[in-house]
């Protein structure tokens, strides 16, 4: 086994040890609970109040389809074999996001080790598997976040096969990832722009040939039926209720939260201050204190510098090179 994947390893028993350090503390959060408490009432045989009255009616049950009008019933699903196989309970409800953070880890040591080689690949999950950020947000807090890391994960893994084998299933595999995305949260959206961003960026000069090759009309066609796939709980939430578009439309301008959108610089503002909250790790206020690490974002902006220095210097010394370098085959 190679250095780098030791390392990976070390940060995979390193994320477990630590997600499941004292897991019934702090208690439930609205939003795992949210998520969970569904499934429980439909393992027991009790009636479950969907969203906006809408459901799939299936064997004298309804069935779920949103938790809230931007949040798919995905994690309800998944919560009731997990829930009927181990019983319900704090620590039941936990180690399944904790389970889907070791799978986002893997999938980013393999887009690492594609990226920069084994160690640096190995390095990256490490560090990654003990930030606190990471580890809190997985465990606890907001289940559909930790779900979206995964797809978002999966579906530039998949993006990123894709440009190397040259292999359409992997395009039509990202596209179901990024609709199932949606139907975990709308919110998944933003992370559309991302894998465009990728793919211009990864294919380089053949970014052109790429695109073009997937605008054809018969692929351009199975893409979206992929993505209409696995996004149908909020098609079908919308199509019944429209309760998702209704949302968005009263909070065009001004949120519920009292945000109004079109102040788009001073939004970024506030953004920026969020995004180094997360770095920092001090975001968990409500776990009794803040006890974030001012080195983080220094860090963090000096080793982006480092390897983006890296990255050119090797790039302009090996076209190959992996991160900079042409896919093999589109």
């Amino acid at each position: 086994m190679s250095f780098g994947r030791v390392l990976a390893l070390i940060g995979l028993i390193a994320f477990w040890g630590l997600a499941l350090a004292q897991p019934d503390l702090p208690g439930l959060y609205y939003d795992e609970a949210a998520d969970a408490a569904p499934a429980v009432q439909l393992l027991a045989g009790k009636p479950v109040e969907p969203a906006r009255d809408v459901s799939l009616d299936l064997f004298g049950r309804r069935l779920p389809v949103m938790v809230m009008d931007y949040v798919g019933a995905v994690s309800t699903y998944l919560y009731i074999p997990w829930f009927g196989l181990l019983g319900v309970g704090v620590l039941q409800l936990r180690i399944l996001p904790i389970a889907g953070g070791m799978v986002t880890l893997a999938l980013a040591a393999v887009l690492g080790r594609r990226w920069l080689g084994s160690v640096p690949g190995g390095l990256g999950v490490l560090l990654g598997a003990i930030h606190p950020s990471f580890v809190f947000w997985t465990r606890q807090g907001v289940h559909v976040s930790s779900l979206l890391g995964l797809l978002a994960m999966a579906s530039l893994l998949s993006l990123d096969t894709w440009l190397k084998t040259g292999r359409l299933r992997w395009a039509y595999l990202t596209a179901l990832l990024f609709g199932l995305g949606l139907s975990v949260k709308l919110l998944f959206l933003w992370w559309g722009p991302v894998l465009g961003l990728y793919l211009w960026v990864r294919a380089g000069p053949k970014a052109d040939q790429a695109i073009g090759g997937l605008l054809m009309p018969g692929r351009l066609a199975i893409c979206l039926l992929g993505v209409l796939i696995g996004a149908w709980m909020p098609v079908y939430y919308n199509l019944r209720s429209g309760g998702t578009l209704e949302v968005v439309a009263a909070n065009l301008w001004r949120t519920s939260y009292g945000v109004e959108n079109w102040r788009v610089i001073e939004n970024l503002a506030t953004a920026f201050d969020h995004l180094l909250a997360l770095v920092r790790g001090d975001h968990f206020w409500f776990l009794g204190g803040r006890f974030g690490n001012p080195a983080y974002p220094p860090v963090l902006v000096g080793s982006l510098g480092v390897a983006l220095a890296g990255g050119l210097v090797l790039g302009w010394r090996d076209g190959s090179w992996r991160l900079l370098g042409e896919p093999r085959n589109i």
